[in-house]
């Protein structure tokens, strides 16, 4: 996006990043006058990128900044003081989220305690660079009195112990996240059952009404026995009919308005189709009800086919004169009412009475099915046959693992995963609607014949009760998924080690209870208004998330590849509630406090975890641009959500008359939203903002370098140093070419690799070109780097990339060696491993420091790589 596009709503907003970053080079004594910034970008790769990234900021915080002298102690002589924004995606924000906590006052230590008299803001920051710059990170040990110990003892040793966040009590723990999944999962299954339940009920009960009723007394005297089981015995005759009165119909109808220049033409229902269908109807009727008489069966033909035919016509008027009502009543419509817009509509209608039938043919099969295995001599075996239900829950909770990863085994990767988890999906839905069926079965049959009906009649209203009461509880679409679970614990690993409480026990026992990360404490979490409030000096934190948008007929060419849009996270500015900026798709846009379901828990504030974690929501029924129905209906049936429903209550121009909000809710949705939404969540129907609740998920769905959002020009950055730890074992740059892509249709900007670099005789060992990390060659060894230029339309260098990829290069510590030899996947293992042990984690960790270390400088001695780095950006 050039400069001259940018609207007025977005110069506001880069004036208020703007402001925080003067602000904040004020209080630090770094030069103000600096107009363009550096950025540092933390990507997706779940705790893989966060302890990468954990090594780079420590180097960042090592190295001296460009012309520094070397007094440490000064915060503007660090390397990493330089950089105004930090960008975070999925796993970045996880130790994205650690770093920026780092620099509220009072947060770690007590600024009061502090021996040197400088503003808290201040000494914050100086406490933030130290705890980076700490080297080794320890462990944990209750014996130690942390309020006396150096900073970066006790956080850093926090986020080493802690590397199995989701687990960190070993067997305990398993057991405890399994009777939360359980739990959540009956849950789940209940809140959609009970719908389901209230329809079977009904069915049955119109079957078994019909069947004892008088009607099917002259119907079998009338028709053969077999038609009569067939309406009298089931409701197979529903879809049946549908399809005679609908779904051919339209088929027909089709056909009988036609252009004679182009069809932009108006419609014309008086033509010669429709003529000769009407006539073709009437000679039908005639020959059915002809005096010298026609045999049952053929009548019946007849008959049908005159039906249809007249249907037909009658479908075509009434979609035509729809049309010309429309052209009436608004001028704007008149270009509509022509044979092109008729057609369109004819085929949407005929697609929803297809899944008319669908649903029909779904409700008379399950009633069947289920009296007939209920009343069989093969239920025991057919019941028993629901086992494979757990089997294939487990089948998919694993196959999810990679549904977010590029390192997929071999196996698994030549086959179509939508499609496998779709087969998966549809086959769980059937076994647990066969088991509600059976059950509607058994209070029909549990007791005297004569009494079912009065049984079924009590059902269906108890059914109905139950399911409205539960459906409107808006609240249990987040509390019945993993997110909770996950957003707490990463909580209490990351921002945990941020929070001083955990670590100021003044005996034994109090640090023993305080260390436990099983528990909770206060302070873990902070408010995301108090985070972006607070005035710092911590850089200017852009959290990345995905809107999931796979339904909006404006967009429809776009969306069906996205399936999603950016939603950034940025300071505002402004005090309260309104610090917090939401910039959809580049857009700010501004929240409205109204709710719509009192004291419902999904409108309550949300914490800086539940950001981070819906950022690293990775595995879920909405995965932007890789959503499809199949992975949508299994992943949701098996309870794999770790995505969040979200009211954005985002306010438009037309709406902030009188401070209301115009609800786009409806029908079922307001009377049933729980299950309305949990129907959408499985169908991947996201429709963004058309309802009142959008759904988020990884920001990496979108975009996973945490790089898009830098380049616009209004923030002036400079150079983004972008550490790009997405899963990628055969180094294909998958996510970059994603950014390249994305910031060339959406921002008019290039992205190309800066190939002189390649050339420069100290710089070009440490940089490379994407085959030499594909297919290192003996003299790749020190490659870890790339240097990208971005460029606008008029050609002109509006920032530099610095790309950090992980790679197993010369000179590491023998220890780092050692596990690469052992785990030949290294530094790409599967993002699904969210667990790391101590080794894992210090792997990692010393290939991202060592990897940072090459390029700035370790602040010991004079580097002459960073100089000269440094020098060539200065060119």
């Amino acid at each position: 996006m050039s400069q001259e596009q940018v609207s007025p709503e977005q110069r506001a907003q880069y004036r208020a990043e703007h402001a925080r970053i003067g602000t904040r080079r004020s209080l630090l004594g770094l030069a103000n006058e600096k107009k363009a910034h550096w950025a540092v970008a933390l990507s997706g790769g779940g705790i893989r990128s966060a302890t990468f990234c954990l090594g780079v900021l420590q180097s960042l915080a090592r190295a001296k900044a460009p012309g520094a002298d070397d007094d440490k102690d000064k915060p503007r002589n660090r390397l990493i003081a330089q950089f105004d924004y930090l960008s975070t995606v999925s796993g970045g924000g996880y130790l994205g989220s650690f770093f920026g906590s780092l620099f509220l006052p009072d947060r770690l230590r007590k600024t009061d305690e502090a021996p040197v008299a400088s503003p808290p803001e201040v000494q914050a920051a100086d406490t933030a660079y130290k705890v980076l710059d700490y080297e080794p990170p320890g462990r944990i040990h209750t014996s130690i009195d942390y309020r006396t110990s150096p900073p970066g003892e006790a956080p850093l040793a926090w986020l080493r112990e802690n590397g199995r966040y989701l687990t960190p009590g070993g067997s305990g723990d398993i057991f405890y996240v399994l009777a939360l999944s359980l739990r959540n999962l009956l849950a789940l299954h209940v809140v959609i059952g009970l719908p389901l339940l209230f329809t079977f009920a009904a069915a049955v009960l119109l079957q078994a009404y019909i069947s004892s009723s008088v009607i099917c007394s002259p119907v079998a005297a009338l028709l053969p026995m077999s038609v009569v089981q067939l309406l009298c015995g089931s409701l197979w005759w529903v879809p049946g009919l549908l399809t005679v009165v609908a779904v051919i119909p339209l088929m027909a109808a089709f056909w009988m308005v036609y252009f004679q220049k182009n069809q932009d033409e108006r419609v014309h229902l008086f033509n010669w189709s429709t003529v000769l269908s009407f006539a073709a109807g009437l000679m039908f009727f005639v020959l059915a009800f002809a005096p010298w008489g026609m045999d049952g069966d053929l009548r019946a033909i007849l008959v049908g086919l005159g039906v249809v035919s007249w249907l037909g016509i009658a479908y075509a008027v009434w979609i035509g004169l729809s049309l010309k009502h429309k052209r009436d009543r608004d001028e704007a419509m008149a270009r509509n009412d022509c044979v092109r817009t008729y057609r369109v509509l004819v085929t949407r209608y005929l697609s929803q009475a297809l899944i008319a039938v669908l649903v029909a043919s779904f409700y008379a099969l399950l009633p069947w099915l289920t009296e007939w295995i209920y009343n069989s001599e093969q239920r025991g075996p057919l019941i028993s046959s629901t086992a494979l239900l757990p089997v294939l829950i487990a089948v998919v909770r694993g196959l999810s693992a990679f549904s977010d990863d590029k390192d997929m085994p071999s196996w698994l990767g030549r086959l179509p995963m939508s499609v496998i988890a779709g087969a998966a999906g549809v086959t769980i839905f059937m076994l647990v609607a066969v088991l509600w069926g059976l059950l509607v079965q058994f209070v029909r049959y549990q007791g005297l014949e004569n009494d079912a009906l009065t049984r079924l009649w009590v059902l269906v209203p108890v059914t109905a009760i139950l399911a409205f009461g539960t459906g409107r509880f808006i609240g249990f679409l987040n509390q019945s998924s993993l997110q909770s679970f996950y957003s707490s614990r990463l909580a209490r690993a990351y921002l945990g080690a941020s929070n001083g409480r955990r670590f100021d026990g003044a005996t034994r026992k109090i640090r023993k209870q305080r260390m436990s990360v099983a528990e909770a404490l206060p302070g873990d979490d902070v408010a995301i208004e108090t985070y972006y409030g607070t005035t710092t000096c911590a850089p200017v934190h852009l959290i990345n998330v995905t809107m999931n948008l796979t339904v909006d007929p404006a967009e429809q060419l776009v969306q069906r590849d996205r399936k999603g849009k950016p939603l950034c996270l940025a300071p505002s500015g402004q005090p309260g509630l309104a610090s917090v900026s939401y910039i959809l798709d580049g857009d700010p846009r501004q929240r409205g406090t109204q709710q719509r379901w009192i004291a419902s828990e999904i409108y309550q504030p949300l914490g800086l975890a539940h950001w981070v974690a819906t950022s690293g929501a990775a595995f879920s029924t909405g995965l932007g641009r890789a959503t499809s129905l199949g992975t949508s209906l299994a992943f949701g049936l098996t309870n794999v959500r770790l995505g969040s429903w979200w009211p954005a209550n985002f306010l438009e121009d037309d709406e902030k008359t009188g401070g209301t909000r115009v609800w786009r809710d409806k029908g079922w949705a307001t009377t049933f939203p729980t299950q309305t939404y949990l129907f959408y969540e499985l169908t991947a129907h996201f429709h963004g903002l058309r309802r009142d609740f959008q759904y988020l998920s990884d920001g990496g769905h979108f975009e996973n370098t945490a790089t898009y959002e830098l380049i616009r020009e209004g923030r002036n950055v400079e150079l983004i140093v972008m550490c790009d730890c997405g899963a990628d074992p055969t180094y294909k740059f998958d996510d970059l070419a994603n950014l390249i892509r994305l910031a060339r249709i959406d921002q008019a900007l290039e992205i190309r690799q800066d190939m002189d670099v390649l050339g420069d005789p100290v710089l070009g060992p440490y940089f490379g070109l994407p085959e030499n990390f594909a297919a290192p060659g003996p003299g790749d060894s020190l490659r870890c780097a790339m240097l990208f230029n971005v460029s606008n339309q008029k050609g002109q260098r509006t920032a530099r990339i610095l790309l950090l990829k992980p790679n197993v290069v010369a000179g590491l510590p023998v220890d780092v060696i050692n596990y690469a030899s052992e785990h030949p996947t290294f530094p790409n293992e599967s993002t699904a491993n969210q667990f790391f042990d101590e080794a894992q984690f210090e792997s990692y960790r010393q290939l991202g420091l060592q990897t940072g270390q090459r390029l700035f400088g370790d602040g010991k001695s004079g580097s002459g790589v960073a100089d000269a780095l440094w020098a060539y950006l200065a060119r």
